[in-house]
C-alpha cells in the first residue's frame, strides 16, 4: 500500500474516525512536529505491514515499515529532507523492532522450505515474487529482521516458520 504524500492525510482520518492524537502517536502513526502538531509518520512512502499472532494465533499488524519513495533519492541513494530509505514504526506496546521478522509470503510452506534472511522488506519481497513467479513459493521462506541485526528472538521466530 501506498501512503499518501500529504503531511496529515491519515492522521485526520483516523481523527474522524475518533482517535485521539494520543492514540495516533501510541500506534506509531504519527509523530510530533516541531510545531507540536500531529503528522503522518509514513506520508509518500510504500508501507508493509508487519504481522505477529495474537493470542488466539491469529495474525495481527502490530507495526509497519516504509519505503521511502525512489523519487525522492538523489544522485547518491541519500536524500536527508526524506528521510530515511527504510522508515518502521517506532517502539511501541505492540511493536517492538528487535522482536520482529517481516515476511511477505502468505503461502503454506513445505516443512523442508529453505528460510532466506534478507536486509530489508523490499529484498524480501522480490524473492517471495520470483519464487512465485516460478511456482515455487512454498519452498522458500524469505524473512527480514527490519532493519537490524538478527537477534535471538528474532532468530527464533525464523527457525519457527
Amino acid at each position: 500500500m501506498r501512503a499518501t504524500a500529504g503531511w496529515t492525510a491519515l492522521t485526520r482520518h483516523l481523527q474522524r474516525l475518533g482517535a485521539t492524537d494520543e492514540e495516533i502517536l501510541a500506534a506509531g502513526l504519527g509523530r510530533l512536529a516541531s510545531t507540536g502538531r500531529v503528522i503522518d509518520q509514513f506520508r509518500d512512502r510504500l508501507v508493509f505491514p508487519i504481522k505477529a499472532a495474537n493470542a488466539d494465533g491469529d495474525p495481527e499488524i502490530h507495526g509497519w515499515i516504509g519505503r521511502r519513495n525512489p523519487t525522492h533519492d538523489g544522485d547518491d541513494g541519500h536524500s536527508p529532507k526524506a528521510g530515511p530509505k527504510s522508515l518502521n514504526t517506532a517502539e511501541t506496546v505492540a511493536f517492538h523492532k528487535r522482536s520482529a521478522i517481516y515476511r511477505p509470503s502468505v503461502t503454506e510452506l513445505d516443512p523442508h522450505a529453505t528460510v532466506i534472511v534478507c536486509e530489508g522488506s523490499i529484498d524480501a519481497l522480490a524473492i517471495a515474487a520470483h519464487a512465485a513467479s516460478a511456482r515455487q513459493s512454498r519452498y522458500f521462506a524469505p524473512v527480514s529482521p527490519s532493519g537490524t541485526a538478527l537477534t535471538d528472538t528474532q532468530a527464533a521466530l525464523v527457525l519457527a516458520i
